[in-house]
């Protein structure tokens, strides 16, 4: 019996110290020290690294100028299929979006290419000169036709917010959206004297291109 007081008296003297503690720390230090775990703060760093690499990935943007003839216009060209194929989509859903409430049955011509007038502009163009400057590309296409049939392909695209402007020297055009990301815009007449059909980013930002079409 007397062999075990110094091991109490051990146990109650570790008992007293881990209370001082204890009160010294406090509820919300301990609870502080729980929250700050070296895991947690390990795992929210790297989801905010992966979050400003994904953001920048999407920043990226190709350095134009470091690029030769050839691979500029091997750029443009995977451009224009990701291009036309968005043109597909977007007018697509508008004209679906004017037909609100049609028959389900309803195909005919027009219904069976819904969603391919951006492709089949294409079809129809002959490719000219791609050139660059000031951080935005131009391409030119060549197509037979007068400033009629700059507003036909502009209306096949099914644009909304169509609007009619007048220009310099009085060359009238028509202007639109597609998508809430493209602008299209017909005009009578051009620098060169041929009717042009443009489509282009909003606001033609750095690195964006610019295709025209020449109808002569």
């Amino acid at each position: 019996m007397y062999g075990t007081r110094p091991l109490v008296a051990l146990l109650i003297s570790l008992a007293v110290i881990a209370v001082s503690q204890s009160s010294v720390l406090g509820k919300p230090a301990a609870y502080d020290v729980l929250q700050t775990s070296p895991l947690d703060h390990g795992y929210d760093t790297k989801l905010q690294e992966l979050v400003v690499e994904d953001k920048e990935q999407d920043d990226d943007e190709v350095p134009l100028e470091e690029l030769t003839d050839d691979e500029l216009e091997e750029y443009v060209n995977a451009e224009d299929g990701k291009l036309f194929s968005e043109l597909d989509l977007i007018s697509g859903k508008a004209a679906l979006a004017a037909q609100k409430g049609r028959s389900k049955r309803w195909v005919g011509a027009a219904g069976r290419a819904l969603f391919s007038a951006g492709r089949a502009l294409a079809r129809t163009l002959t490719k000219g000169r791609t050139t660059s400057s000031a951080g935005k590309i131009t391409r030119q296409y060549h197509k037979a036709g007068d400033y009629q049939s700059a507003v036909r392909d502009f209306s096949s695209l099914n644009p909304s917010n169509p609007k009619p402007f007048t220009g310099k020297n009085g060359l009238e055009g028509i202007t639109g959206q597609l998508g809430n990301k493209y602008t299209i815009q017909a005009r009578s007449g051009s620098s060169s004297g041929s009717p042009t059909l443009e489509i282009f980013k909003n606001g033609k930002p750095d690195g964006s291109t610019v295709r025209k079409i020449r109808y002569d």
